[in-house]
């Protein structure tokens, strides 16, 4: 097992609260420095948070032991049937290699700088638990040293303004335009941080009238009104706010005094409403005035610092599939709100908006403060009226409070990391999350996690085949609603099985694990190649439960279809020749029809009646009970009349 906290003995009381990873660089000198592996705990006991800064990190995967049958794919292995190999994550493809007896392969990828070609060897089948992510890696072990229960976790809010009065464009550029106030808000107190704009003349009178006294209560009153009284001030539990508003006359001493306070209180949690905007701003802000922002963002207790902002740029419009992440060398987790409360109701109808205003009217009926009585122009409210301006800040993080509380949507993503040992930017990432806590699983009962070789297969670049979607019309009438004694699409006790996704509940109840697979469908037709002979196993059990007999038996056993019956039967009648003593008999007003004067109308709803047949166990009965007018209904009644 890797060490890590080594002043902590194993079962304390430690539950993770962090992990980032930083990639193995070169600084200014063009020197490269190590991979650093951070980890931030809670220590329970205390209540004090602990980190620890690996440098080029170890990884612990496991090798086959000689005499284990590796002839195959093991989805899971027996740990008697395995044994650890402890090496540098940075080298974890050169130990496979070395252990698998594949260094040619390796060194050959190598020099020809085919370096993913190596990844492939994670696909070896005496290779187990190998290939996940080393943040998630320390995670999984983690959760097997130490307690890891999860405890309640603290909530900071943030929101910044930006004075965009003097852009050329109608929206600022990471760290274009002055950052004019920030409002923080942890444990019931609003930090309001204010930039004294020399340009601004409303600043200066807005800070006398505030250090007068002058503003509190109408603070307190707006809040109070805007969340909907002082009952709902108690349901958000912000019916004891206080107030601190602090003026700079320098920028970055602003920005600077914001990530003081956020490091010396320590939030578990710093969330912004679209922190795609706030923070990449803020960091490039602090660059265009001279400073570095691992300096200003990042908590002074770390060695190796790390400052950026990940957007992901390829679902961009899609805030349900952004994976964007904040990897800031603090003990403070910093979220996008938006992004969260998105993804976590991924599964739902998507919303027309999701916007902070938008979001907060639909979950707690709270909007941001509306300054369009002023100004149609944000950019121009301050300096038309400061006191609205700063204002409107502080109500757009009450608005954010209010979100969280009512959605509870942190508690969600943190136990589910805790659980499912999986980092905060693929915790709404299905097929991680639960690959990581399968892992965990099988390891508690005694085996060991293979690897996911599909990852690292090539990808077809042929189309698949479209889901299957059975025919609602197939459905049985037992379980649909009667209105005036007729069946209708409306259900009672519906069942939607999707046996493709392999949600945990199917895995269970249907034995469907790759690891219970004891065959496959194979079919011989001589008309068919060993790969169609493969491939049609699937389509055989689709069609199997749309119980649509007529169309099996004929795909299938080669029976006649529809068309094929009726042709049947029209030569039977032209003939003259009947496999039975009865004679066919179709009636229209009470006259014999001849078949041969049939319509295609006609025609059809022979094909319906036939498929009747099918159903009712009336295909062995005589033909002359068969009816033109005939209903359904009417097949089932007289089913098995002579």
């Amino acid at each position: 097992m890797l060490n890590f906290f080594s002043d902590y003995p194993e079962g304390y009381d430690l539950t993770m609260v962090q992990t980032s990873f930083i990639k193995a660089r070169k600084n200014e000198r063009g020197k490269w420095l190590p991979s650093v592996l951070t980890m931030v705990a809670r220590d329970n006991n205390t209540g004090k948070k602990i980190k620890t800064e690996i440098e080029d990190p170890d990884y612990e995967y496991f090798i086959a032991n000689d005499g284990v049958d590796t002839s195959y794919h093991h989805f899971m292995i027996s740990k008697e049937n395995v044994h650890p190999v402890i090496c540098k994550n940075s080298q974890l493809l050169q130990s496979i290699a070395e252990n698998t007896d594949n260094v040619d392969f390796f060194n050959g990828n190598r020099r020809a700088g085919m370096w993913k070609e190596n990844e492939k060897l994670h696909t070896v089948n005496s290779v187990f638990f190998s290939d996940m992510n080393i943040e998630d890696h320390y995670r999984f072990w983690f959760s097997k040293k130490y307690k890891n229960e999860y405890h309640p976790a603290s909530k900071g809010f943030l929101d910044i303004e930006v004075d965009v009065i003097d852009i050329a464009g109608d929206f600022p550029e990471p760290g274009e335009a002055p950052v004019s106030v920030i409002t923080y808000i942890f444990n019931n107190v609003i930090h309001t941080y204010i930039y004294r704009e020399s340009k601004n003349p409303l600043i200066k009178q807005f800070e006398e009238d505030w250090e007068d006294g002058k503003y509190i209560n109408e603070l307190h009153d707006l809040i109070t009104y805007v969340v909907g009284g002082e009952e709902h001030l108690k349901k958000f539990h912000i019916d004891n706010l206080a107030y601190q508003l602090r003026f700079f006359d320098e920028e970055i001493e602003l920005i600077g005094a914001v990530f003081e306070d956020i490091n010396r209180e320590q939030p578990d949690f710093l969330l912004a409403w679209n922190m795609a905007f706030d923070i990449p701003y803020l960091i490039e802000r602090i660059k265009n005035l001279g400073y570095d922002p691992k300096d200003i963002i990042c908590h002074p207790d770390f060695k190796h610092k790390q400052c950026f902002y990940y957007v992901d740029e390829r679902s961009k419009d899609s805030f349900a599939e952004r994976g964007d992440y904040a990897n800031i060398s603090a003990y403070t987790v910093y979220l996008d709100q938006m992004i969260t409360f998105a993804s976590r109701r991924k599964g739902q109808k998507a919303l027309p908006s999701y916007s902070l205003n938008s979001v907060g009217e639909l979950i707690c009926g709270v909007r941001k403060l509306d300054y369009h009585d002023i100004t149609l122009n944000i950019a121009q409210l301050p300096y038309l009226d400061f006191k609205r301006y700063v204002f409107y800040n502080i109500i757009d993080v009450i608005v954010q409070v209010c979100i969280e509380h009512e959605t509870d949507d942190i508690a969600y993503v943190y136990s589910s990391s805790i659980v499912n040992n999986t980092r905060y930017a693929k915790v709404h990432r299905q097929t991680v999350y639960l690959n990581n806590r399968q892992a965990s699983f099988y390891w508690d009962n005694g085996y060991v996690m293979g690897n996911n070789i599909n990852k690292f297969k090539e990808k077809k670049k042929e189309k698949f085949p479209g889901a299957f979607v059975a025919d609602p019309n197939l459905a049985s009438d037992r379980s649909k609603y009667v209105i005036d004694g007729k069946p209708v699409m409306l259900f009672n006790n519906l069942i939607d099985y999707d046996f493709s996704s392999l949600y945990p509940s199917i895995i269970r109840e249907f034995n469907l694990g790759p690891n219970t697979q004891i065959g496959k469908i194979k079919f011989q037709f001589e008309n068919l190649d060993d790969k169609e002979n493969e491939d049609i196993g699937q389509y055989f059990i689709q069609d199997y439960v749309t119980h649509d007999s007529l169309n099996f038996c004929h795909k299938y056993m080669g029976l006649p279809n529809f068309e094929e019956m009726i042709n049947m039967i029209k030569k039977i009648i032209s003939t003259n020749k009947f496999e039975t003593e009865r004679e066919f008999k179709e009636y229209k007003n009470g006259e014999l029809v001849d078949f041969d004067e049939y319509t295609d109308e006609d025609i059809n709803i022979v094909k319906m009646k036939m498929a009747a047949f099918m159903q009712t166990g009336l295909k062995d009965e005589p033909f002359n009970i068969f009816k033109k007018h005939d209903t359904v209904k009417d097949l089932y009644s007289r089913k098995g009349e002579k």
